[in-house]
């Protein structure tokens, strides 16, 4: 079974948007796969991520959930990954300790950008603290 709906709420409460369409689209694409820490005694999604890999680069997000739940879901992407794997992108939201943990695993960062805004003011709805990283570019 996979987790797609789980991943596609949990994205509705973490940013407020309905982004039903988008998901479900990106997530039928045969390169992406996703990943999910989940809440063992409630069987709820507590942490998830999407990727997706091509010729060598894996892109990733959006990023949902507990900051504590990354590393585990980017570890458990990372050896998935076929071996001729050169890189993993990820576009981080507004969270410098997600950052701090990616840079003692071995990531570098590469460019900086700002929060998103909505008239000069954060996002509106959902609960943007579990707002980790951004539907990457390449798949939105």
């Amino acid at each position: 079974a996979t987790w797609h709906e789980g991943i596609i709420e949990l994205d509705r409460e973490v940013t407020g948007l309905d982004r039903r369409r988008t998901l479900s689209s990106i997530l039928s694409y045969p390169e992406v796969s996703s990943a999910v820490a989940l809440d063992s005694k409630e069987d709820i999604i507590t942490a998830a991520l999407v990727t997706r890999s091509l010729e060598g680069l894996v892109t990733v997000g959006p990023v949902l959930g507990k900051e504590m739940g990354l590393l585990p879901l980017i570890r458990a992407i990372h050896q998935t990954q076929p071996s001729q794997t050169t890189g993993m992108s990820i576009l981080i939201s507004n969270h410098s300790n997600v950052v701090k943990s990616l840079l003692d695993v071995g990531f570098q960062v590469n460019m900086a950008l700002g929060e998103m805004t909505w008239n000069n003011a954060p996002m509106p709805g959902g609960a943007r603290e579990d707002y980790l990283a951004l539907i990457h570019p390449t798949l939105g």
